[in-house]
């Protein structure tokens, strides 16, 4: 199992040089995988050149061979927002978008979040659902949805419902 640790949590609400010390902090430490929390105050701006130059940033500071995962907290943002947050990720060089915190009180994955995601990034992109997901039904329809990577708290629930043992 790869360490995967997330950066500029909860809201992306940082000044660059903490985010990439952080970042640089939490690969020197282990992490495999960032999920970094993109600066909401600029998507909610519309200010997609300060959110693009934000993730190209961590990006730039990681290891080619380490994979970034940009939080995108689908449920505060309108589809318009969350479509164009989508292509800002992918050409700032994430390998996957991801609907959720799983902290913030608005909610975490939605299907419908999921799969504009998915037909924003396409199929070269990955799509992470996290959020909220509880049982396997939840779980499938995010697959279903896009999704080709879940996060749960869950996970024991679910597993049981699988007649597993987690």
């Amino acid at each position: 199992v790869e360490v995967c640790a997330v950066v500029g949590f909860p809201l992306g609400a940082m000044r660059l040089g903490s985010l990439l010390r952080e970042t640089a902090d939490a690969i020197e430490g282990g992490a495999a995988e960032i999920d970094m929390v993109i600066p909401l105050g600029f998507v909610k701006d519309g200010d997609w050149t300060q959110a693009r130059s934000y993730v190209e940033a961590v990006r730039s500071t990681m290891p080619a061979a380490a994979t970034l995962k940009v939080i995108l907290e689908a449920a505060l943002l309108s589809d318009a927002e969350l479509v164009d947050a989508c292509k800002v990720a992918v050409a700032a060089g994430a390998e996957f978008v991801k609907t959720s915190t799983g902290f913030n009180a608005a909610g975490g994955a939605t299907v419908h979040a999921v799969r504009l995601m998915r037909q924003t990034v396409g199929p070269d992109v990955g799509v992470k659902a996290a959020g909220g997901i509880r049982t396997l039904g939840d779980a499938l329809a995010m697959v279903d949805a896009g999704a080709n990577r879940l996060g749960m708290s869950a996970t024991r629930a679910v597993a049981s419902e699988l007649g597993l043992q987690a």
